[in-house]
């Protein structure tokens, strides 16, 4: 989007509540992105933070030159976050610690399969 951000609006959501499209409106003219764009578009200015969280946005505002958003959850809400899993990978941590982390409660055991 070109110029400053006159508004900010989510324009359709998906079923479960997430952002579907974010209406970028500038002087230039109102831009529209989807999906997980959302999140890069509306990221942190902080190391560390390289997306939002989630799309699950409840609130969206401008204040002092700053965007403010609100919402909950984390990722696409479809799995996990590839972007973690690979993070957590890189600073060394097992498969089974990483899938733990996401899914908590659960016992990772190993399959037998019959062979003819």
């Amino acid at each position: 989007a070109a110029g400053a951000i006159k508004d900010l609006a989510v324009s359709s959501r998906f079923s479960c509540g997430r952002a579907r499209v974010l209406a970028v409106t500038t002087p230039s003219g109102t831009f529209r992105y989807g999906g997980d764009k959302i999140r890069f578009i509306l990221r942190r200015n902080k190391s560390g933070f390289p997306i939002l969280r989630s799309a699950l946005i409840t609130d969206i505002s401008t204040s002092s030159g700053s965007i403010v958003v609100k919402g909950r959850g984390y990722g696409h809400g479809v799995g996990m976050c590839q972007y973690g899993a690979i993070g957590r990978a890189r600073a060394g941590q097992s498969c089974e610690h990483i899938l733990k982390a996401y899914y908590t409660g659960v016992e990772l055991r190993k399959i037998e399969v019959a062979r003819k």
